[in-house]
């Protein structure tokens, strides 16, 4: 779904902001907590309109990356963040690289062997690096999110998740924190 769409202008992005806004507006208990997760769910639907099965690479690598973000703020281990940078630039490189560098070898050792296409997931680097700026982030003791809900919302917010920007967790998040009385229904009255 493209952000210039009509499927999202008219439907996908009034239908999120009229949801999340009677979500924040509820007199619900734990009310931010139900519009992060409808947020959430809204951002893998937009991801997985694309492709759906990408969304079995996206939701592993927020659980993975939240175990480890939590782990490096607590021990702060310098083997642990080369070994999660390590793990998330391979996840990145095998879906940006593979089919380049199997080809050039295959040609070069004169085999005639084709792995197949990889389609590259709309969005990896941006995902991926924002991924990456939290683990640096939680090593340094600069983020800790101890909400699995929280986390998956920084890294699937689907205004960025696709075509960035990159941001610091701690820019981010914040923001939802805030008690936005009149954020989109008041303003239609």
């Amino acid at each position: 779904m493209l952000f210039n769409s009509q499927i999202f202008i008219y439907g996908f992005l009034p239908f999120v902001l009229l949801i999340y806004s009677l979500l924040r507006q509820s007199k619900l208990p734990h009310k931010n907590k139900y519009a992060i997760a409808f947020l959430v769910l809204a951002s893998l639907f937009f991801y997985g309109w694309w492709k759906a099965t990408y969304i079995l690479l996206i939701i592993p690598l927020v659980l993975m990356n939240f175990y480890l973000g939590y782990k490096l703020s607590e021990t702060r281990s310098k083997l642990l963040l080369v070994f999660s940078l390590a793990l998330n630039l391979s996840v990145l490189g095998y879906f940006k690289y593979a089919s380049f560098l199997s080809d050039n070898l295959m040609q070069s050792i004169g085999l005639n062997w084709d792995p197949g296409v990889i389609i590259l997931p709309l969005g990896i680097s941006f995902f991926i690096f924002q991924i990456i700026a939290y683990l640096v982030d939680a090593y340094e003791g600069k983020a800790k999110d101890s909400s699995l809900l929280n986390f998956s919302l920084f890294i699937t917010f689907f205004p960025q998740l696709v075509a960035g920007p990159i941001v610091h967790h701690k820019e981010m998040m914040p923001q939802f924190e805030k008690d936005q009385r009149g954020l989109f229904l008041d303003n239609l009255m």
